[in-house]
């Protein structure tokens, strides 16, 4: 599929840098814009519908955060850029894609690029599950269907999920247990960033997260009691991950 990416950003050569990498080492893209102010990202976003918009956090008219305040429902993944590391608190708060520091890393752009169309790949199906009533994620909470009826519950009430082949099984504060039909693979897709996968069978929350052992692999030591494995392929995504959030 091509993917839609918008360009938000105030700095001349780094407008033309970012374009060029992505244009070089991503196939099958568009850039639909370039632009370098909050106004014009609005109108813009609007207009060309894009599927990925790389913000700069500073722009010429205010912050790039305006610019996702205005939309109250993003259908759009956003990349937030800037020159600067204080700004991790606010990614995590506004549960963008990714948060990205310049100068800019080719395998980093690469990646985000692969992220989207994971992303936008599950819509699909996405869409069959919430007819089919096996999910729905809305603001602060999610519903999910089990074998025997249909629970709402709270995105912070869930502290871990692990793969219960062929579902899944979220333990939820207060020692309750719900199985879910759901497979890991798909969750992780639809749950915002303060959830991680750091290993193949298991996805946490980070609100839970008391501490973690930094050997090889690794274990995250969880407030209810659990130690979670952190397998070696998921370790450097879930430090990025959780030294943005663990400032909280």
């Amino acid at each position: 599929m091509e993917l839609k990416i918008l360009i938000v950003e105030d700095e001349i050569n780094s407008q033309e840098l970012l374009k060029n990498l992505l244009i070089e080492n991503c196939e099958s893209i568009t850039i639909t814009g370039v632009c370098e102010s909050v106004k014009k990202a609005i109108q813009l976003i609007n207009e060309n519908k894009p599927d990925l918009v790389f913000l700069d956090i500073e722009l010429q008219d205010g912050s790039g955060f305006k610019v996702l305040n205005n939309f109250d429902e993003q259908h759009f993944y956003t990349v937030l850029v800037t020159g600067y590391d204080n700004y991790g608190i606010e990614a995590v708060k506004k549960s963008v894609l990714d948060y990205i520091l310049k100068p800019y890393a080719v395998e980093e752009i690469i990646n985000i690029v692969d992220k989207t169309r994971k992303k936008i790949d599950f819509l699909k199906p996405l869409k069959i599950l919430k007819n089919n009533n096996k999910v729905n994620l809305k603001n602060d909470k999610i519903t999910i269907k089990t074998s025997k009826k249909t629970t709402t519950i709270l995105l912070e009430e869930i502290v871990i999920i692990e793969a219960f082949d062929p579902y899944t099984k979220l333990l939820l504060t207060e020692d309750r247990i719900l199985i879910s039909e759901l497979r890991l693979k798909d969750m992780i897709l639809i749950l915002p960033n303060f959830f991680n996968q750091i290993h193949r069978s298991y996805i946490i929350n980070l609100n839970f997260v008391k501490e973690w052992d930094r050997g090889r692999g690794g274990k995250v030591f969880m407030k209810n009691g659990d130690i979670i494995p952190i397998s070696y392929r998921n370790k450097k995504e879930f430090i990025k991950q959780f030294s943005l959030f663990k400032s909280f």
